[in-house]
């Protein structure tokens, strides 16, 4: 099972460090425009998936994502600034995404505890 709106997100990463890099620098280009419209595109598309997982689910997988959302943000953070090689970087972003695995057994029916095992 893929995690519910992990395509998305992962498509709009890309368009999104563009457009946030443009906008930091004070500078608007035609590149711009596209990439904050594909940005949006695909984060709606992660948010509907999400949506979706949500209510097939009954809610059951949202608590590994919520307690590795800071993690993830930390790990957006250094990739906002180009130092996503940075060893807190790597580690913030290893252990977020595997929050994945413990979501995707919650979903099946596992207890939390036995999910952040994993």
């Amino acid at each position: 099972m893929v995690e519910p709106g992990r395509p998305g997100a992962f498509l709009a990463r890309q368009p999104l460090m563009l457009a946030l890099g443009d906008r930091r620098r004070g500078k608007r280009f035609a590149r711009t425009a596209w990439a904050e419209s594909f940005a949006l595109g695909y984060g709606l598309l992660a948010a509907l998936a999400c949506g979706g997982a949500w209510f097939v689910t009954a809610h059951a997988f949202w608590q590994p994502l919520l307690l590795a959302a800071p993690l993830a943000g930390v790990q957006f953070w250094y990739d906002l600034h180009k130092q996503h090689r940075a060893l807190a970087a790597e580690l913030y972003g290893a252990t977020a995404l595997g929050a994945a695995a413990a979501a995707i057994v919650m979903a099946s029916g596992w207890a939390l505890s036995s999910a952040l095992g994993l």
